[in-house]
């Protein structure tokens, strides 16, 4: 049996044309789609919008250090511990704001369960960086617990 030759395309049917112009088309938007996400920062969980799941519930979740953050055990791949904090107060603020929203301390922050967190870290940081740090230690906290 011999193998056809490829025809280019300015040489076949209407038909094929038309075929290819949907196949190109589809892969243009599939490109175009992913290249929107990428700018815009965003992950999507494609098997729970493949279940039928609203784009809200199949948003990936990231903090700060783009870690995947599941919903109230911390990182994806390794639990915050107090190595992820500059100061104790910094460890103390994100620890009752997580135990305030789910009454546990999934990450283990305060081993010997006196509700002091990473007591071994330094107590001070500086007044500037504060607000700086609560604004990210809240961003973490509301996605560990949305």
């Amino acid at each position: 049996m011999q193998i056809p030759k490829f025809k280019p395309l300015a040489e076949g049917s209407e038909k094929s044309k038309n075929v290819f112009k949907y196949i190109l088309s589809g892969g243009l938007i599939v490109l175009l789609t992913a290249l929107g996400l990428e700018v815009s920062n965003n992950d999507y969980d494609l098997g729970k919008i493949l279940e039928g799941s609203s784009w809200k519930d199949a948003k990936v979740m990231r903090d700060k250090d783009g870690n995947v953050v599941t919903d109230g055990s911390g990182k994806y791949t390794n639990d915050y511990n107090c190595d992820d904090f500059d100061s104790q107060d910094q460890a103390q603020r994100f620890f009752d704001k997580v135990k305030a929203d789910t009454g546990k301390d999934p990450n283990r922050l305060d081993g010997d369960k006196d509700t002091v967190a990473c007591e071994d870290l330094p107590k001070e940081i500086v007044k500037e960086d504060y607000k700086k740090d609560d604004v990210i230690l809240d961003d973490i906290v509301e996605s560990i617990t949305n």
